[in-house]
């Protein structure tokens, strides 16, 4: 776990490797999801997991960055790039690989807000997102 003197330190945040920012990024962006569906009433693990599934894919995730570019500062774009450049040209099977770059720059992007300590911003683009899958934004088809 970072040091806590590192959470607040942009610099610190700056260093580490993206896709270890996208690494953390994608588990925040997991529990996120899966906390929301549990608060809604999901009771069957084996059901808010497939529920989760539609949200955190992806195909999703690239379409839900799509929902919220507009809304994200020069600087917040800039650790979205990098995300998707530090992507390798290989992306899982029957995944497009145009998505997955994207979503691992938005994976990258909630990684480094968290690391930063940042969680104000985290987690109003957490809500965003979350908004976008419940207005049929980053479901999958």
């Amino acid at each position: 776990m970072a040091e806590e003197g590192n959470r607040q330190d942009g610099g610190a945040v700056d260093v580490i490797p993206t896709p270890i920012l996208a690494l953390v990024g994608d588990a925040v962006f997991h529990l996120h999801v899966r906390s929301k569906l549990a608060a809604m009433g999901y009771r069957n693990s084996e059901t808010l997991h497939r529920a989760a599934c539609r949200w955190v894919g992806a195909g999703a995730q690239a379409t839900l960055l799509r929902a919220v570019e507009t809304t994200l500062s020069s600087s917040e774009k800039d650790i979205v790039r990098r995300g998707r450049n530090a992507t390798s040209g290989r992306a899982p099977r029957g995944v497009p690989v145009t998505a997955y770059r994207a979503s691992s720059g938005l994976e990258s992007l909630l990684g480094y807000l968290h690391l930063a300590g940042r969680e104000d911003r985290l987690r109003e683009l957490l809500e965003a997102l979350w908004d976008a899958t419940r207005s049929g934004g980053g479901e999958e088809s």
